[in-house]
């Protein structure tokens, strides 16, 4: 008799389990008033064990900030929560509308990397304990980014997603960081949509094995309800064409959504 053992795998790992009695609910860190952050955007967790964000109000001058909090060194001590960069009109601030909520990123050179209203920056850690961070504008979009979140390559590229593009229907860039650290980062637009079977305005980007970038549109597709597509990596092209890669990469729709049907 046949078996199908990664059925039966896949049948036990769906076993429902008990859920416990009481989930504990403990809040570490109540946001203030003035000079404190306000309004938070997503998490992401610092080589130290820190918790780092961006707020799209508050800071020193309430155009938004990045903030810090410590984990306590002791049980039931209290975290303690820092402003490190308070932004300015001038640094891409947000001028305390809140506007959307990005979630920051770590590099391999230990720096933090995020986006406001429609700039990316790079925010360097001190070179003494206690010291300054340093922000520094990588690079500022003409109209504002669709969702300020930023992913990061294993090559050090910064990925992500903004509103315009060739079709004014959304692009996914990328940002490449300069062979020399006083020389800028260099934008292209790795796809541009076209608002038809390949959606339009992306609203969600993640990295997959071999350089595939996987995401989601808000709208277009066959049902006008949004497409789930993945990214693949330029191909070579044949060696008498004279060029080593294709300018784009390829697209491919994995599942469009239809409104109208369960």
């Amino acid at each position: 008799m046949k078996t199908f053992p990664l059925l039966i795998c896949a049948a036990l790992a769906t076993v429902p389990q008990p859920l416990p009695a009481q989930t504990n609910f403990t809040q570490i860190y109540a946001f203030g008033d003035l000079p404190d952050a306000q309004m938070p955007g997503g998490l992401v967790r610092g080589p130290d064990g820190a918790l780092y964000g961006i707020s799209g109000a508050g800071g020193a001058n309430n155009y938004g900030a990045v903030f810090r909090l410590q984990p306590p060194t002791s049980t039931g001590a209290a975290w303690t929560e820092s402003v490190l960069y308070s932004f300015t009109i001038l640094s891409g601030g947000s001028g305390g509308s809140g506007g959307q909520f990005p979630t920051p990123v770590f590099g391999p050179d230990g720096a933090l990397y995020g986006t406001t209203a429609g700039t990316v920056f790079q925010l360097l850690p001190p070179d003494a304990p206690g010291g300054p961070w340093t922000e520094t504008l990588l690079y500022s979009f003409p109209l504002p980014a669709a969702d300020p979140s930023l992913i990061m390559g294993c090559d050090g590229t910064l990925y992500g997603f903004a509103y315009g593009g060739a079709y004014d229907q959304g692009m996914i860039f990328a940002l490449s960081p300069p062979q020399s650290p006083r020389d800028p980062w260099t934008e292209y637009a790795i796809y541009n949509f076209t608002g038809t079977v390949d959606g339009s305005t992306p609203i969600s980007l993640i990295t997959g094995p071999n350089g595939v970038l996987y995401g989601t549109t808000a709208f277009g597709g066959s049902y006008n309800d949004g497409v789930l597509f993945q990214l693949s990596p330029p191909r070579p092209l044949p060696a008498e064409s004279g060029s080593k890669l294709l300018s784009t990469r390829r697209v491919r729709i994995i599942r469009q959504r239809n409104s109208t049907t369960a």
